[in-house]
């Protein structure tokens, strides 16, 4: 017995010391505040949304993106001869966007509700560590064209020393995902410009997946809530009418009509050479 009762006491002393150590996890705006004072003041928001606008054009601006867009005419011959079909619908790359409101104060609520604020605001910085708050979003025209694309950019951003951190996500919205900092000054509520780190997103995904995420943009925010809401269990993958569920399989039946056109244009094309 005293051998169970020591292990049990060393098992609850692990778990408590855990707890000591996990990131203060808030769900409450007035919450945030006390842990980040600048948050509370008056016009912050506005001021972030404003300030993330115009980081995006200064990103666009950078020679890395603009040489980019240049070489997306070359990386659609060299997928065209490959392929026998052009790569985007229009050739030019897209520019990068700043987040909006509500869309970032409630992304950045949702962030420090799931990592804790020391992750979203680390060392007292005053943006928010979210992985769009500057993005860009690409749109190729054949499903093999977004790991193409990602691998030209991964390339291009190397040469220009920047290192390019990918995530696929082979769920929901099947979209390739390449993260990248950049240093920024943020002067919001400071007597002097603050040295801040900005997360940039590429996202690559069909044109196709594109269309139908803006079109049901609502499908997966309620997805998120539902998933934010503490349901850790499967139960939802056996419920038609939970965000979840719908979010999931609608995504999957787009991926799949994707890889069904590629497969019809390969098809095509092997015919078109006999």
């Amino acid at each position: 017995m005293s051998e169970q009762k020591s292990i049990r006491e060393l098992l609850e002393a692990i778990r408590a010391s855990q707890q000591a150590r996990a990131p203060a996890k808030i769900s409450d705006p007035a919450e945030l505040v006390a842990h980040v004072g600048v948050v509370g003041v008056e016009g912050y928001w506005e001021s972030l949304e404003t300030s993330s606008k115009t980081w995006a054009a200064e990103c666009a601006a950078q020679p890395v993106w603009t040489e980019a867009r240049s070489e997306a005419t070359r990386w659609s011959g060299e997928f065209h001869r490959k392929t026998g079909q052009s790569l985007f619908s229009d050739a030019d790359l897209p520019a990068f966007v700043g987040k909006e409101m509500p869309r970032l104060r409630e992304k950045t609520l949702r962030d420090v509700k799931r990592k804790g604020v020391e992750r979203v605001f680390p060392n007292g910085s005053p943006v928010p560590q979210i992985n769009d708050l500057v993005r860009v979003r690409i749109a190729t025209r054949f499903l093999d064209g977004v790991a193409f694309v990602a691998e030209k950019l991964i390339g291009h951003f190397k040469r220009h020393n920047i290192e390019l951190k990918a995530e696929a996500r082979a769920s929901g919205y099947y979209a390739h995902h390449l993260y990248f900092s950049w240093k920024r000054l943020f002067s919001f509520a400071t007597k002097e410009d603050v040295a801040v780190s900005v997360v940039c997103e590429i996202q690559i995904a069909t044109e196709l997946a594109t269309t139908i995420w803006d079109r049901t943009h609502g499908v997966y925010e309620l997805s998120r809530v539902a998933a934010d809401a503490g349901a850790d269990d499967d139960a939802w993958q056996w419920m038609p009418s939970d965000p979840r569920f719908i979010a999931a399989q609608l995504g999957n039946m787009i991926h799949l009509a994707d890889g069904l056109v590629v497969q019809l244009r390969d098809a095509v094309q092997k015919e078109s050479k006999k």
